[in-house]
């Protein structure tokens, strides 16, 4: 972790008390398991701010730095303060509104870009990963996505995916505000919904003429999802 660093630079300038700084690198140990803490905010409008953006605090479970591996801790840090929930959360009925840092919590890997007052997310990975955990499921859900009308490239195919399953398969254009597909009982599990998102032609801010980046692949811009009973 970043926090090892000042114990390390502590002992390396043979300062008394290095370990009020925390561990050494040199102290630890190959089967060491302290656990790895990771911040995150991005950058959008950061420069007109006094203040760092909203960062969110993931663990890292283990060695080899997957996206997997980073866990939300529900906590993010805000010019406010510190503000807790309990990760993955999602209610019947109840949209996720992704116009907070609040919404970053049901991500588990390819973790969109934000970009604060947008009230939008925008997935900037080829697959997604998303987790739900509701109190108490019996019946199929049907999952809607609102969408921005504006679709990198007027249009870009869409794949929903839960353990390899398809449940969703489409093109999606420029002008639709909307996706809808049914999840199967047997796909939650004691309330827990994972769900991948496979967006394959996303598009780089070279390609679409935006600017100079290439690494980050903007896909879909969504506002909200919202799971309700499969009355079908």
């Amino acid at each position: 972790s970043h926090e090892n660093l000042m114990s390390t630079v502590a002992e390396e300038l043979l300062l008394d008390s290095v370990e009020q700084y925390g561990v050494s690198v040199f102290d630890v140990k190959k089967d060491n398991t302290e656990p790895r803490r990771y911040f995150r905010h991005n950058l959008f409008g950061s420069h007109e701010a006094d203040y760092l953006p909203t960062m969110v605090e993931y663990t890292v479970q283990s060695e080899n730095n997957s996206p997997e591996s980073f866990i939300y801790t529900g906590k993010a840090y805000t010019p406010d303060g510190m503000y807790v929930t309990t990760p993955y959360q999602c209610e019947i009925g109840k949209p996720i509104q992704f116009n907070d840092i609040q919404a970053l919590q049901y991500f588990i890997s390819g973790v969109p870009i934000y970009i604060e007052h947008s009230k939008t997310i925008w997935l900037q990975e080829k697959e997604v990963r998303m987790r739900f955990a509701f109190d108490h499921v019996d019946d199929s859900l049907t999952c809607h996505i609102s969408l921005d009308p504006f679709i990198p490239g007027d249009q870009q195919r869409f794949i929903v995916t839960w353990q390899g399953t398809e449940l969703y398969r489409g093109e999606v254009v420029s002008g639709m505000t909307e996706i809808n597909f049914i999840v199967p009982n047997y796909c939650i599990a004691d309330g827990v919904l994972e769900l991948n998102f496979h967006c394959p032609d996303g598009m780089s801010k070279l390609e679409l003429g935006l600017g100079n980046e290439t690494e980050a692949l903007l896909s879909l811009p969504v506002h909200q999802i919202l799971f309700t009973k499969d009355i079908t």
